[in-house]
């Protein structure tokens, strides 16, 4: 290990709504990366696409390894994991939009070599709705001086709808809700049924996040996720 007293800040979103941003952000910007990926897609037809073919590759490394365990100790990537095991995180690795969601594998990875006290996992619901809170627990883990922050500056919204930089900081009341300027994410019930495939596919990835939470290796959960992915 490089630096084994480095520490690791996590900042997780709900996995559902993470997928479906990084999809629009691909979806918007023709330099994008993954946009010829996404282009001719709605979020339906691909959620569809991608579920059955991680769910396909999933079903192959199972063949070599145990049932997932919720209260399993992570043993982190490489020498440590089963074929199987390895297997399973590169079908999530492999698929940025989607299987980067499933955060599970890879926060093990960051549990399995570094103690709870080097890992900070936050959430963007503490962000958007309490960011000097998220900004104290921050400062606290690094050993940082506390700073006085402009109020407005905090109140601000950053990186909304593809817009990447300082420049781009917006109050609330003038982002419109994506289903409100984005055709893509009309409530339809194609919309709605890959939102609803997207959280049980996600659920027994979350339920190991809130294990980890309730025996101390992360922060807890949002309530939000626990009502969602239960």
């Amino acid at each position: 290990m490089l630096n084994p007293k480095m520490k690791i800040i996590v900042v997780l979103r709900d996995p559902v709504q993470r997928a479906l941003s990084r999809f629009l952000e691909q979806k918007r910007n023709e330099r994008f990366p993954l946009h010829k990926e996404v282009k001719n897609h709605t979020f339906a037809t691909f959620v569809d696409q991608e579920i059955a073919e991680m769910g396909a590759c999933v079903e192959r490394a199972a063949a070599f390894k145990n049932q997932l365990a919720t209260g399993a100790v992570p043993v982190g990537w490489g020498g440590g994991m089963s074929l199987g095991q390895w297997m399973e995180a590169q079908c999530f690795a492999r698929r940025n939009i989607i299987g980067w969601s499933a955060y599970d594998v890879f926060l093990e990875n960051y549990l399995a070599h570094f103690p709870p006290d080097q890992v900070l996992v936050l959430y963007t619901n503490e962000l958007a709705e309490n960011p000097l809170s998220a900004i104290r627990k921050t400062e606290s883990f690094l050993g940082a001086p506390e700073h006085k922050y402009d109020p407005n500056r905090l109140s601000m919204v950053f990186n909304s709808r593809a817009c990447y930089h300082w420049k781009c900081a917006k109050k609330v009341t003038e982002i419109k809700a994506a289903d409100d300027s984005e055709p893509v994410t009309n409530r339809t019930a194609p919309f709605l049924q890959a939102v609803s495939r997207l959280t049980t596919f996600f659920k027994p990835r979350m339920q190991r996040l809130f294990k980890w939470a309730e025996e101390g290796r992360i922060a807890d959960v949002p309530p939000a996720w626990k009502s969602t992915y239960a």
